[in-house]
């Protein structure tokens, strides 16, 4: 196998879309370096070699051409490479042989006369370019090659990739946020966090988070309140830690405050539900369950101290023998106390919705809870008790 290192000046009948088209035809890898003029193909088989040389040569004046045999070995190495680079961020495929269509070829046309346009009559800089075209190429990669998707749950610290923007938006590859509502499958509302606010973003609402008492992930500064926004799971680099539940529930309080999207008596009723008194957990009228189940866990509910909730989450579900299955079922017991204490209306969609398989995860907890309620009373009535009646339980008490 060949490699191949063309020094170019472009042509006036220079045509990206024709060059790429002749390549996609051949089993071959193409990298070009538009500032230094260096075109470098891979992987060509000798017979191909004079084909990539009138491909470029039709495009390009050659100044310099150097062909280099390529070792199994170097092959291989250069696999590795492209796939742990943070520049090459797309899959090693092979070329389908499609050749583009007229409507695609004249958008290429166009992303090169606005590229050209940008480099020639405006301040921007390469970084800024790189930047713009970089976005374009991890929308593709989120799209179309993103096979391992992260489930985040509410309260999670993530990195996110927005991308480029434009000047006040949030932009970048590596934005941390904290995740506080999710909709659906797909979309998780992220509020970013930056350590200071600077001259570039517009002063807004924010908290300040300090490690280690709001949250598990080693950094201080703010949450910006105002710049949050409903993204993609596929947007998703990294799933960081988490916030306290104490610390969640003040980022949502504030957002209810601070974002008034015109439905204020709902608002005044989020605050209502999520703080809870001593008094009004005394005072409380109680349905069947409720008092049923109360008979059985209410010592261990007085118990409850806030503060570290997954030490409390721990020490209530061992006190009241809860943990029955393996380590996995009971993490997933664990981490439904967790999401309840976050979330204003507990179902099991709700508690469950961050896992990997919320269906089968939710027939567990009702199999776990069932399990463990027939080994606490005989009383028939009370097997119509649900498992989301000891969340709301747990977090009623939790936040008294």
């Amino acid at each position: 196998m060949k490699k191949m290192i063309f020094n170019v000046n472009k042509k006036d009948n220079f045509s990206m879309s024709v060059l790429l088209n002749g390549l996609n035809e051949l089993p071959c890898n193409m990298e070009h370096d538009l500032k230094n003029g260096i075109i470098t193909v891979e992987s060509i088989s000798a017979e191909n070699v004079d084909q990539v040389s009138n491909l470029i040569d039709s495009n390009y004046d050659v100044e310099k051409l150097e062909i280099i045999n390529q070792t199994a070995f170097d092959e291989k190495e250069e696999t590795s490479i492209s796939k742990s680079s943070e520049n090459n961020v797309l899959p090693n495929i092979p070329n389908s042989g499609k050749k583009y269509s007229d409507f695609i070829e004249d958008k290429l046309s166009w992303l090169f006369k606005a590229l050209n346009g940008a480099i020639a009559n405006t301040d921007a800089t390469e970084k800024d370019i790189a930047d713009i075209l970089d976005t374009a190429t991890n929308l593709f990669q989120m799209r179309y090659f993103n096979s391992n998707k992260l489930k985040a749950n509410i309260g999670d610290i993530v990195t996110c990739n927005f991308g480029a923007g434009l000047s006040g938006e949030i932009c970048g590859k590596y934005v941390t946020g904290v995740v506080t509502h999710i909709l659906g499958w797909n979309m998780v509302y992220v509020i970013p966090f930056t350590k200071a606010l600077s001259k570039t973003i517009t002063p807004s609402p924010h908290i300040p988070y300090n490690f280690p008492e709001n949250g598990t992930v080693d950094m201080n500064g703010i949450f910006l309140i105002t710049k949050g926004c409903y993204i993609r799971i596929e947007r998703i680099n990294s799933i960081k830690g988490v916030v306290t539940p104490e610390y969640l529930k003040k980022l949502q309080s504030l957002m209810v405050e601070k974002l008034n999207f015109g439905k204020k008596s709902a608002t005044k009723k989020l605050l209502t539900d999520e703080v809870s008194s001593t008094e009004k957990v005394a005072q409380k009228k109680r349905g069947k369950e409720e008092i049923e189940l109360l008979k059985i866990i209410q010592p261990a509910l007085e118990q409850i101290v806030p503060g570290n909730s997954m030490e409390e989450i721990s020490n209530f579900t061992s006190n009241i023998g809860l943990l029955l299955g393996d380590e996995i079922e009971n993490n997933e017991i664990k981490s439904a106390f967790f999401n309840a204490l976050s979330i204003p209306k507990i179902t099991m969609e709700s508690v469950t919705v961050g896992f990997s398989y919320s269906k089968t995860t939710q027939d567990t907890l009702r199999r776990i809870f069932k399990l463990w309620l027939s080994k606490k009373t005989d009383d028939i009535e009370c097997h119509r008790i649900s498992f989301t009646t000891m969340l709301k339980l747990f977090k009623e008490y939790y936040y008294r």
